[in-house]
């Protein structure tokens, strides 16, 4: 994976609107999100199908994948809002970021609680992605917004 996330994203505008730089940042905080999470997160679900197998058969790579689309979806829902939200007021994108929040761990929680029955799924395999898949989705995200040059105020400096 190359290390683009250290270059900000040169987003000009295509017309003659003006640039609001805080979506501008905050579009290429979300890109750079993507990009460094897509290997972490696909290594980590082809892990996950592998250890699956060889703990639970095939119910154990479908409890992988399951968990492992479901979380992943779960985490593009957050970018595509990020980019939905960008050019926003404060106050609505804090609004929006709950409730984005909110429905992807009710979604989360549907999915667990709808395959908590189904045999050819291994119940254990799809919680044990899931909890990897969150922690992938929130390292890389936390390594892009290191790596992403957000301008910041720091009070007292």
């Amino acid at each position: 994976m190359s290390d683009d996330a250290d270059t900000p994203v040169d987003d000009k505008p295509t017309d003659d609107a003006p640039v609001n730089e805080h979506a501008r940042v905050v579009r290429a905080l979300a890109d750079a999100m993507l990009r460094m999470s897509v290997l972490p997160v696909a290594i980590t679900v082809v892990v996950a199908a592998i250890a699956g197998y060889f703990a639970a058969g095939v119910p154990g790579v479908a409890g992988a994948v399951t968990a492992g689309v479901v979380a992943s979806g779960a985490s593009l829902f957050t970018l595509w809002l990020m980019h939905r939200t960008a050019g926003m007021a404060s106050m609505f994108v804090l609004g929006a970021s709950m409730g984005g929040f909110l429905i992807k761990m009710f979604a989360l929680l549907v999915t667990m609680m709808a395959l908590r029955g189904v045999e050819a799924v291994d119940a254990m395999t799809l919680a044990l992605t899931f909890i990897a898949m969150v922690l992938v989705w929130a390292t890389s995200e936390a390594v892009a917004f290191r790596r992403t040059k957000v301008p910041t105020i720091v009070p007292g400096r």
